[in-house]
């Protein structure tokens, strides 16, 4: 295995791990990590809701966890994808593809257009 390979497995274990011990931590104690944006604004950043939406998913419920965060519930997998994607990438020290960047300013873009949508109560 290559050692690009190799690190982005390990960045993806150390994801999935930690994705799995923070649910055990929501699910039987009180602690939650604050989003800072809501603290200091009182409004939803285009990610609150994730960590709900989360806890649906792994109780399958599918349909809590799409009312929880509308869009990162579509986004979520790219995310992660992308995020393994920008490790790779690095540790083969390349640049990242023109095409990959379009797509991610595509997927912020959206993602600050739904804080801007949710924010007015449209959603």
């Amino acid at each position: 295995m290559s050692k690009p390979a190799r690190d982005t497995l390990i960045t993806a274990v150390i994801m999935i791990t930690l994705g799995i011990a923070y649910y055990f931590v929501l699910k039987y104690t009180s602690f939650g990590i604050p989003c800072l944006f809501r603290v200091v604004t009182g409004r939803k950043c285009p990610a609150c809701g994730i960590s709900h939406m989360f806890m649906h998913l792994f109780r399958l419920e599918f349909k809590e966890a799409l009312n929880d965060n509308h869009v990162m519930f579509f986004l979520w997998p790219f995310t992660f994808y992308e995020l393994l994607y920008v490790r790779y990438i690095t540790s083969a020290k390349k640049d990242l593809p023109r095409w990959n960047k379009i797509i991610l300013y595509t997927a912020v873009g959206i993602a600050a257009f739904y804080c801007i949508i949710r924010n007015t109560e449209l959603f």
